[in-house]
């Protein structure tokens, strides 16, 4: 037995060399990416070889990033439609169970649900919410807001509009699906926000100026001859102002 111990190990030696040597030197697939979309400009992506294809096609499905469930539209016909600014995949960046990923994604928001291509390129998939801790689509930087935050009752995806070492604004984005009550008229997408102040870890919903004024009172006096001087209004453009005043709040509170 202990003679013939060297025959078997180099037998074993060639057989791996043969199986890899036939993956790396197979004729290569069509060009194909699972992080292309036609709608995007992207520059191109270099050829895939057999054994990447092979890695994807044997261990694609148990990757940490593919494990949501299909993701399924309302096929309603209607104006409008449920996705963030984009009905379409956009280039993205994900931090998805840890992992950071540079990926299209879409994001609806009447279903709160965060869509990618699977590894196969073939269906829509949506993520496990709890599992993406952030995301961007181009300029908009959403984070998971989870059911332990005091003050807010409705945990998802909320926009991060400011960050800062004081105070945090959100923004929970929604869209709503609302039937006319004429038959001649399609169903509507209409989108609703609500603004929330992170302070000493608690979460207030901002509503107004007043609500604004009445949360960072110990610099209330600043901010309202801010607001006059720069002609802030929250009842045409509250998003903006509310902006631009805890910006303010931050820069004086350094």
């Amino acid at each position: 037995m202990h003679a013939e111990r060297p025959f078997i190990l180099c037998f074993c030696l060639f057989l791996n060399f043969t199986l890899f040597a036939s993956f790396a030197y197979a004729q290569p697939p069509a060009e194909h990416s699972t992080q292309q979309h036609a709608d995007t400009a992207s520059p191109p992506v270099p050829p895939v070889t057999s054994m990447e294809s092979y890695i994807r096609t044997r261990l694609g499905a148990d990757s940490r990033l593919y494990n949501g469930r299909e993701y399924i539209r309302n096929g309603t016909p209607a104006k409008g439609f449920p996705n963030l600014e984009w009905d379409s995949l956009m280039p993205g960046f994900l931090v998805y169970d840890g992992i950071s990923y540079n990926i299209p994604l879409e994001y609806d928001l009447a279903q709160d649900q965060l869509v990618i291509r699977n590894y196969t390129d073939n269906i829509l998939i949506g993520l496990v919410t709890e599992k993406a801790s952030r995301f961007s689509i181009g300029p908009y930087h959403f984070r998971y807001i989870g059911p332990g935050t005091a003050g807010i009752a409705d945990p998802g995806f909320y926009q991060e509009l400011f960050a800062g070492s004081k105070v945090t604004l959100l923004a929970r984005k929604k869209k709503n699906l609302v039937f006319p009550t004429s038959a001649d008229e399609q169903p509507q997408y209409f989108q609703i926000n609500t603004y929330f102040l992170l302070l000493n870890g608690t979460g207030t919903r901002i509503n107004n100026e007043k609500e604004l004024l009445d949360l960072l009172s110990d610099r209330k006096e600043d901010l309202k001859k801010y607001i006059r001087k720069n002609h802030l209004s929250f009842k045409r453009r509250i998003e903006g102002s509310l902006i631009q005043t805890i910006a303010y709040y931050q820069q004086i509170k350094s």
